[in-house]
């Protein structure tokens, strides 16, 4: 039997490319198309394959309707994000501002916000300007830079480092 692929994905980076014809054998009813799916570089948002039967090819009795099927959706792997950091202190004498800079396993096709949270032993507002607790991973990139801007308050006391 004869077929056309349809759907979001795209043959030839999302998945392997279909023949466009599966044989029923002798005694059965059905058959199964399979679909190679292709791990790419990009995470992207749900994808589907679709087929339609047009026609029948060696037996005049089967009259295919047109039905489409679709496949599961297919799904990337999601990237994961992890933080690294460069420490940020405070002295009397002065900052020295700092950041932390989150890096996800894979580019993504859309922009990607991360959230985290900020703890350690310095004040948000008076040691250091409140952080907003997400950042923004721009589409087609892997890292964010999460700045943090130190307050030097004058006062003379031990370092002390945001988390």
């Amino acid at each position: 039997m004869s077929y056309t692929v349809g759907g979001t994905a795209s043959a030839g980076s999302d998945y392997s490319t279909l023949s466009g014809s599966v044989t029923v054998t002798a005694g059965n009813t059905t058959a199964v198309i399979p679909v190679a799916v292709q791990d790419d570089s990009i995470v992207e948002g749900t994808e589907t394959v679709s087929v339609t039967l047009t026609a029948a090819t060696s037996n005049a009795a089967i009259r295919p309707q047109a039905r489409t099927r679709s496949t599961s959706p297919m799904r990337t792997r999601r990237p994961s994000a992890s933080p690294s950091r460069a420490a940020a202190t405070a002295l009397s004498r002065g900052s020295d501002d700092g950041e932390f800079t989150v890096t996800m396993t894979k580019a993504s096709s859309t922009d990607t916000t991360v959230s985290y949270t900020v703890g350690g032993t310095a004040s948000a507002g008076s040691d250091y300007t409140a952080l907003s607790g997400s950042v923004i991973v721009l589409a087609g990139n892997t890292t964010a830079v999460i700045a943090v801007d130190v307050q030097d308050d004058r006062r003379s006391r031990v370092p002390r480092r945001s988390a």
